[in-house]
Parts: C-alpha cells; structure tokens; sequence
C-alpha cells in the first residue's frame, strides 16, 4: 500500500523519468562480445527466438500512462486485492556455512516438508496475515 501511495503521489514528470530511465537501461549496449553471445543464446535456450525483446518492451514502454500502472498495481500486486496470489521463495546453499540451515531431506518429502513450515508459520503468527502474508 505504502508503494501505491508513492505511484499516486508522483508527478507525471517524475512517473515519466523513470520509464525513460528504464528504456535506457534495457537500450544499453553490450560491455562485450560474451553478452552479447549469451543474450542470444539465452533467447535459443528458452525457444523464444525474440532477437530484438529489449527494443520491443521500450517501444511498448512509450503507451504505459500511470493511471495503467496504477490500474496493474491494483489488479495484481494490492495486497487489498482478494483475487491477488503470492509465490514465496527461499532459497538455502548447498554448500558452506550457510548450508547449515539447510533441511535434510528427500525430494520426494519437500512438498509435505514445505507445507508444514508454512503451516508452522501460521501457526505461531496465530493465523494473523499482519496485512502482507497470506
């Protein structure tokens, strides 16, 4: 709500400067070669063949108004939005002192695993969603 509350306070010029701030940033080009060659083979990998995708978001980037981006903040990231759904990620190393904490358990359990961390959650906020967790 906080984020909202700075979309709708900000003027059209500064709204406007960011999205020319990040048209540049997406029409920077290459710092060498192996970016390059990455960038495309990234696009291979992922059978998306959308050689020129930077320059494509920027031109759809010149339509964006704030009334539409408020319009998106609402449908899909408003926390007051029923219909909105969240996707929490963690993610703990394999490897070194911070593998500590990881869990030692099967593939095939961390479903159940998971579940129970996030019913354990729940239960020590006593269900509370504090406004953000659901």
């Amino acid at each position: 709500l906080e984020f909202r509350q700075t979309l709708v306070d900000m003027s059209g010029e500064t709204f406007m400067g960011h999205m020319v701030g990040l048209a540049k940033d997406k029409l920077n080009m290459f710092n060498s070669l192996s970016e390059a060659t990455s960038s495309l083979w990234d696009e291979i990998r992922d059978g998306r063949y959308v050689w020129e995708a930077d320059r494509d978001e920027v031109i759809c980037l010149k339509s964006i108004t704030k009334e539409e981006t408020l319009k998106s903040y609402d449908e899909w990231l408003s926390p007051k939005n029923s219909k909105r759904r969240q996707l929490i990620v963690k993610v703990v190393a394999s490897e070194g002192p911070a593998s500590a904490v990881r869990p030692d358990i099967k593939c095939e359990d961390a479903e159940n695993h998971n579940d129970s961390c996030v019913e354990a959650f729940h239960a020590f906020c006593k269900h509370q969603t504090f406004g953000k967790i659901y």
